[in-house]
Formats: C-alpha cells, sequence, structure tokens
C-alpha cells in the first residue's frame, strides 16, 4: 500500500509471518552468528515508494548518438536486487516495445486493408458504370462487339442493295408508264 504501516509482532526463528501485505520466514545463513535475545526491524516498503527509487535510481542513455541500441544502469547495495530489477525491466521495455510495433504493424494493416476496400469500391463502380454505358450503347464485351458490327454491316449492306432494287424498279415502272401508259406490262414485275 501507499499509506505507512505500523506492524509489529514476535515470531520464532524459521517461522513463517504471513500477513495479508507480506509472507516470509527468515533463516540463519552464517551459522556463527548468534540471533538470541536480538531485535530486528525490517523495513516494507510501498510499491510507490520502490518505484520511486528504482526510477531515481536507474540511468538510461543511447549506445553511441543516434543509436537504437540503450545502456541501463544503476546502483545498490544488493546486486542480486538489482540484476533482477534490470532484467525485470528489459523484459517489459522488450515487451512495449512489441506491443508498440505490433499496433503499428496493424494501424498499418489496417490502413492498407482500408485502400484496399477504397480501390476495389471505386474499381466496382467504374465497372458498373462501363456496363451500363456498355448496355446503354448496345456495347457488350470486345468479341462480341465485333462480331456484331461485323453482322450488322454486312445487313446494312444487304438492306443498301435491297434498296437499289427497288429504286431500279421504280424507275423502271416509272420510264414505262410514261412512255407507254396503256400498258398493262409494267404489273408483271413483283416487288420482293
Amino acid at each position: 500500500t501507499s499509506n505507512p504501516l505500523d506492524f509489529e509482532q514476535t515470531i520464532d526463528l524459521k517461522e513463517k509471518l504471513s500477513q495479508t501485505f507480506a509472507s516470509f520466514r527468515i533463516e540463519v545463513i552464517d551459522k556463527d552468528f548468534n540471533l538470541i535475545n536480538k531485535e530486528f526491524y525490517i523495513i516494507f516498503n510501498s510499491n510507490d515508494d520502490l518505484i520511486a527509487q528504482y526510477a531515481g535510481s536507474v540511468n538510461v542513455a543511447p549506445l553511441r548518438e543516434g543509436s537504437s541500441i540503450i545502456t541501463v544502469s544503476t546502483r545498490g547495495l544488493y546486486p542480486k536486487k538489482i540484476a533482477r530489477f534490470l532484467d525485470e525491466l528489459s523484459l517489459v521495455y522488450l515487451e512495449q516495445n512489441l506491443e508498440k510495433k505490433n499496433d503499428y504493424a496493424n494501424r498499418t494493416l489496417g490502413f492498407i486493408q482500408k485502400q484496399l476496400s477504397q480501390i476495389s469500391d471505386s474499381l466496382n463502380k467504374t465497372r458498373d458504370q462501363l456496363m451500363a454505358f456498355r448496355a446503354q450503347n448496345k456495347f457488350v464485351n470486345p468479341s462480341e462487339f465485333s462480331v456484331k458490327i461485323s453482322n450488322e454491316y454486312f445487313d446494312l449492306v444487304k438492306e443498301r442493295l435491297d434498296y437499289q432494287n427497288r429504286l431500279e424498279f421504280f424507275e423502271n415502272l416509272k420510264i414505262n408508264l410514261k412512255n407507254n401508259p396503256s400498258s398493262d406490262d409494267y404489273l408483271l414485275p413483283v416487288i420482293t
């Protein structure tokens, strides 16, 4: 906790102390050390206090100017604790860096997918407009278009020849009626 803690308890050697804020056992490493009738004071630091202590003692600097590699160092009385802290700090830093890279990659991927979606929508609209234009102007695909044009051309040529034949018939009929109005010969030809 961040609030001051006042706690007092007497325990036997090697007995486990268990409280809501801590759980530990005191063991004697040096067998020649006399513990009888001695008092020990243990200081419990809050998380906020420990963070402030470590943050104040950590030095971070780039390995070289412009380098993406950093050096992290600190000083303290307990080298094993400091090494463990630096290991954990490095792991947290690497995890956060990885999270940032993943977030950046996800945002980049999202941006690319959005762009592809917009391009796809644009291509679909253009395709639809082209299809509408083709339908409106009686176009289909290029091979069908060329077949259609050539068929229409030959139909028009045939129709022109038919009109020319009819025109010739009427021209001849006109001449016959003018030259011989009483003849019935002009009724013989049939218009087809």
